[in-house]
């Protein structure tokens, strides 16, 4: 009688799929994040306790998957907008709506 372990790829004589990852990128550290981002390791730390970076608590370790700060980055990106030209009936600012249209009594 030989006894058998199961191999990864197999659980309970049923064949697991993973997929296969081709290259892995290495995690960063606090210092590669904030030298990134060009901070400072103490607002790092700050945006990691409120919670406003993504991370990875591996431990009492931080860490910090490259792809996830640069999509990080630029969902903080704000977008311009390019004021379109102004007609004569609309006012072109919003306060000036008030001076052209008194209060009704």
């Amino acid at each position: 009688m030989s006894s058998r372990t199961a191999t990864p790829s197999q659980v309970e004589g049923r064949k697991v799929h993973s997929p296969r990852i081709t290259q892995v990128e290495p995690l960063l550290d606090i210092h590669d994040v904030a030298a990134r981002l060009n901070i400072t390791v103490r607002h790092v730390r700050r945006l990691v306790t409120e919670r406003r970076i993504p991370y990875l608590k591996l431990g009492n370790l931080l860490r910090f998957h490259p792809a996830e700060i640069d999509a990080w980055v630029q969902g903080l990106a704000v977008c311009t907008v390019i004021p379109a030209v102004a007609s004569s009936d609309a006012p072109a600012q919003p306060w000036e709506r008030a001076r052209r249209h008194p209060a009704r009594p």
